[in-house]
């Protein structure tokens, strides 16, 4: 498709590389949009037994990883360093009240408490976005965890992940799309096969979260539940995803968060 855009073959391509997208907008044929998205990238952890058990190894986790950087230099485009459970975008996602800074010395610091002076050997599984995995695991070895990297496919990395057999894991998610902040904590943190910590303060939380019709009480009831899960460290958000576009000059086309092509709302000149 990259060959068709630059040929005059096609007039539309999306989801391209950083780097791509890079070269591609050097051609003043054609007109790029770095789009932000309700997409995601975030580490879980299988939370019954090993070390990542221990809150603290997660915590270093969390500490051990420059999310900041991967944002900035790896994804680019409109990726931020994420701090929340939801996409920011997303309607009544609350600020966090827990925020991990890069502190790789605190995350060794971490390990040692928790047993681990010479750090710990570990999988990180993987199905998507396994260039911000890839990036992940390098942090994490600097900090003493040494991450091997495991990509499956879809099937059976969901089936590792929800049996809690992945020590932990990369986990890239759009919410389906859906721009209310609901999806992310009722689907992963909401009692259903995704949520590995089923946590009674978070689930009593999104119980009285989805009674609530009241937008700013239910944006507090979800930043309790969100504070709880990132005290705890459940998941380490990691950043939030660009989606790159690329269109023909006179191509009038506007991509929207929830990665929908409309277009019945473009036209050519």
């Amino acid at each position: 498709m990259v060959g068709q855009i630059m040929t005059k073959q096609a007039d539309f391509i999306w989801r391209i590389s950083a780097d791509q997208t890079d070269q591609l907008e050097k051609m003043p044929e054609v007109r790029v949009v770095r789009s932000p998205t309700y997409r995601v990238s975030v580490l879980a952890f299988g939370l019954q037994e090993g070390p990542f058990k221990d809150v603290r190894v997660r915590k270093a986790v969390a500490y051990a990883i420059n999310r900041k950087s991967i944002a900035e230099n790896l994804v680019r485009g409109a990726s931020e360093q994420l701090d929340t459970i939801c996409a920011v975008a997303q309607t009544a996602c609350p600020k966090p009240g827990v925020v991990y800074d890069y502190n790789p010395d605190k995350a060794r610091e971490l390990l040692a408490e928790a047993g681990y002076p010479d750090g710990l050997d570990t999988t990180l599984t993987g199905s998507s976005f396994r260039y911000i995995a890839e990036a992940a695991a390098g942090d994490l070895n600097k900090a003493g965890i040494r991450a091997k990297l495991e990509f499956l496919i879809l099937g059976p990395f969901r089936e590792k992940w929800t049996s809690g057999k992945a020590p932990i894991f990369n986990l890239g998610t759009g919410f389906w799309g859906l721009g209310d902040a609901s999806l992310a904590f009722n689907n992963y943190f909401g009692g259903t096969e995704s949520d590995l910590s089923r946590d009674p303060i978070v689930l009593d939380a999104l119980k009285k979260a989805n009674a609530e019709h009241d937008l700013a009480k239910r944006e507090a009831l979800y930043k309790q539940a969100q504070d709880r899960i990132l005290d705890q460290a459940y998941w380490v958000p990691l950043v939030s995803v660009t989606t790159n576009y690329v269109l023909a000059k006179n191509l009038n086309f506007t991509p929207e968060k929830d990665e929908v092509q409309r277009w019945y709302l473009a036209n050519w000149n």
